[in-house]
């Protein structure tokens, strides 16, 4: 009798496994209010490497880790706030004798519109390593941007530091405002419970204004179209964060 040899089984071929392509993040939530537009953001910074000072409840022990502040000229500045009761802005400190301007922007943060910035200013604008950039500097850059029709940088009391505007008036008027506005939109961010908002974008028939805050320095972008590139707003964040990062030392009123 002739056995019939069974075949063996056929290898087991495992089950494919389905590909599932990953889906992006959803982008960032905007708030629209009219012609305002508010990306929400979060307050940037390392807040541990800062030192807090506020201005109206400070001691002398705490005024003199200010960079420049004598322990004199932190007595004046007590002696000041009791004939004169609370600071209500910053500029009333070049009021105190002794107040110079390298001391004040020192309270308010505000970098000199001529000094030389990090290199990395340079990659972010495309500038050659070589050339020494100023804030006078970033704002002629931004200029030359397509569409764009000037550039003001601002400091926390909404002083101008450095600008590329036609009309100077302009410039003066609208960095006046900058403190008011940004204030007057967390205000009503805060009583909707929403987080605090550090860009602006307002728009009006003739241009559109692009404000950008970051840690009491202000940038604002003119422009003749309504919508900017992406990469505008990018560019911009990095720089301010790129020229913030170095300050250690927050003065609040």
């Amino acid at each position: 009798m002739t056995k019939h040899q069974v075949p063996p089984p056929p290898p087991r071929i495992p089950p494919a496994i389905p590909v599932v392509a990953a889906t992006p993040p959803p982008p960032p939530p905007l708030t629209q209010t009219a012609s305002i537009q508010l990306p929400v953001t979060g307050e940037l910074g390392n807040a541990s490497k800062e030192i807090r000072v506020h201005l109206n409840s400070a001691g002398v022990e705490d005024l003199v880790k200010i960079p420049g502040v004598s322990a004199r000229l932190a007595r004046k500045v007590l002696a000041w706030r009791e004939l004169h009761g609370d600071f209500k802005e910053f500029s009333q400190l070049l009021s105190i004798p002794g107040m110079t301007k390298e001391i004040y922007r020192q309270f308010t943060g505000d970098p000199d519109s001529e000094t030389a910035l990090s290199g990395q200013v340079n990659i972010l604008l495309g500038a050659p390593l070589t050339e020494k950039l100023s804030l006078r500097d970033v704002a002629l850059h931004i200029r030359r941007w397509p569409s764009i029709q000037g550039c003001i940088i601002a400091g926390a009391e909404g002083l101008p530091i450095a600008k590329d505007v036609t009309d100077g008036d302009l410039a003066e008027s609208l960095s006046a405002f900058l403190p008011r506005i940004m204030n007057h939109i967390n205000e009503t961010m805060e009583q909707i419970k929403a987080m605090a908002a550090d860009e602006v974008h307002i728009v009006s028939e003739e241009m559109g204004y692009f404000i950008y805050r970051r840690g009491g320095l202000y940038l604002v972008m003119l422009s003749s179209e309504k919508d900017l590139p992406e990469y505008y707003g990018k560019v911009v964040r990095s720089l301010l964060e790129e020229l913030t990062e170095g300050k250690k030392t927050r003065v609040e009123l």
